[in-house]
């Protein structure tokens, strides 16, 4: 074996090692967020008692350990080890938990830190071995916690890395440490790779172009990735019918007839049938369910109302993305350009800017663009070219903010009809030569034809009159509309990205 795996038990001094290895293996990664260490090893200055310190009321009822593997110096991953005595006392049982599970992408090294806190836990006299994730459902992990985060934040191109390296993995006998089989995992990650081509094929759809020819190239891709994601699709439902007859086998009548309704949701009807089924079952037991089943029901039935009345059934905080999924709906069922259309724009923009763009849709936009009175002195000629370039990059922009999916109007336009913009995008326009281009420092939009801009942004929300968003850009080019598209393709990054 060409790596080494080491045990650390509590107390010991290469337990910062331990807590080291994911800035080793996820350095570099814009999206990843590094834990607080003090959580860990614990700390004086902020008085925290860190859980793989001896002193945490944890392990006054359990026994841990921790095991790490390296190539030398380099850090490959790690893993811990957990029995519980108070639990196992409480449930009758005999079993392990392992977690702080994090590897390179590297097979043989995850396999052998799992069997190395297998052998560990089974020592103790423990039977089964099962994944402790801290405040993460073990179901989302075997997936990867990165694809579907990234899914659910638009972060498309992220999710399919993630998710086509799961897809990837042949071999699953690590299904036995979480509890599930095949068909369930590729169940859902058919499903995930469903959803993340369908995002793409959007995204690419809204993305702006340049010319014709680019429209065209984009328009191309979006196909390929709908004919991806309907395959996709095609396996779930195929699968999901199987994993429900498997279900009806063992007795479990609950979980069958949600899996036969999700199989069978292109169909009303049946759809309907199953789904009444499970509801009369669960909400029983569970009360609050029902209000889940009303949006299952209001997605079914193409209802605004059923689903209006499921997030009323949502808790603010906890079911953000319940009411985020009711909003997705209730967007495509509302009119095209309405009022009730851009208010659900809205409200969907105020919990996951990220959702937009991969379901086909826009926020609306009130757009201002400010020109900035200490207009340099520019000779007749210059003066006539420069107020060309003013209204040309006004309509390019207008028609390429457009292009992503945003309706779009004018800062000036009060009329009462035009309700539901609710946030605006203030830009400032000034002309400048290409000398003050590289020395000056004003905060606005500077645009020079040879050289390129750059722009300072605010994204307002009208509401609240609160910035959400702003930022300096800058964009190089040989034109009003290649220095358009630039700028426009940042704003989109900034516009979008989850606060």
């Amino acid at each position: 074996m060409r790596f080494n795996i080491e045990q650390y038990a509590l107390g010991d001094r290469r337990l910062k090692g331990f807590v080291r290895v994911p800035w080793d293996l996820f350095r570099g990664d814009p999206y990843w967020t590094p834990p607080l260490a003090g959580e860990l090893l614990g700390s004086k200055l902020l008085g925290l008692t860190g859980l793989l310190t001896i002193e945490h009321p944890y392990h006054a009822n359990a026994d841990v350990t921790h095991f790490v593997a390296r190539d030398g110096r380099q850090l490959l991953g790690r893993v811990s080890a957990a029995v519980n005595y108070r639990f196992n006392e409480h449930y009758g049982s005999k079993i392990g938990f392992f977690g702080f599970f994090d590897v390179c992408t590297d097979y043989e090294v995850a396999e052998a830190l799992l069997n190395r806190a297998r052998d560990w836990i089974r020592d103790r006299g423990m039977t089964v071995m099962r994944a402790m994730f801290f405040g993460v459902c073990p179901r989302f992990r075997k997936l990867g916690i990165d694809a579907i985060l990234y899914q659910k934040f638009g972060m498309l191109d992220y999710a399919r890395r993630y998710a086509e390296e799961v897809f990837r993995f042949k071999d699953v006998s690590w299904m036995h440490y979480f509890g599930t089989d095949r068909d369930l995992h590729m169940k859902e990650l058919y499903e995930l790779l469903a959803d993340i081509y369908s995002g793409l094929s959007h995204t690419t759809r809204l993305s702006p172009s340049r010319n014709l020819w680019e429209r065209l190239r984009l328009w191309a891709l979006s196909v390929s990735y709908r004919l991806k994601s309907n395959w996709y699709r095609r396996k779930f439902r195929d699968l999901t019918l199987k994993v429900g007859k498997d279900y009806l086998a063992k007795g479990n009548y609950l979980d069958a007839y949600w899996e036969f309704y999700r199989a069978n949701e292109p169909y009303r009807n049946v759809a309907l049938k199953y789904l009444y089924r499970a509801r009369d079952i669960e909400t029983q037991v569970k009360p609050h369910a029902a209000a889940y089943y009303l949006q299952e029901e209001g997605k079914v039935k193409r209802s605004v109302e059923l689903l209006e009345s499921s997030i009323q059934g949502f808790d603010r905080f906890w079911e953000r993305e319940a009411i985020c999924d009711s909003l997705i709906e209730i967007v495509g069922l509302t009119k095209r350009g309405s009022a009730a259309r851009r208010t659900a724009l809205n409200r969907l923009y105020e919990i996951n800017p990220g959702a937009l763009r991969q379901i086909g849709y826009g926020i609306p936009l009130r757009v201002s663009l400010a020109l900035d009175p200490d207009q340099p002195r520019l000779e007749r000629s210059q003066v006539e070219r420069s107020q060309i370039k003013r209204s040309q990059i006004a309509r390019i922009l207008m028609d390429l903010l457009r292009q992503t999916g945003s309706q779009v109007i004018s800062s000036e336009i009060d009329a009462p009809e035009m309700t539901g913009f609710r946030y605006e995008l203030q830009l400032d326009l000034k002309f400048v030569s290409s000398k003050e281009f590289v020395s000056s420092k004003v905060i606005s939009l500077k645009f020079v034809s040879s050289n390129g801009i750059t722009s300072e942004f605010r994204l307002l929300d009208g509401e609240t009159g609160k910035t959400l968003s702003t930022g300096k850009l800058q964009v190089t080019g040989s034109g009003a509309k290649e220095i358009c598209y630039g700028l426009v393709t940042q704003l989109m990054e900034r516009i979008y990205s989850v606060r």
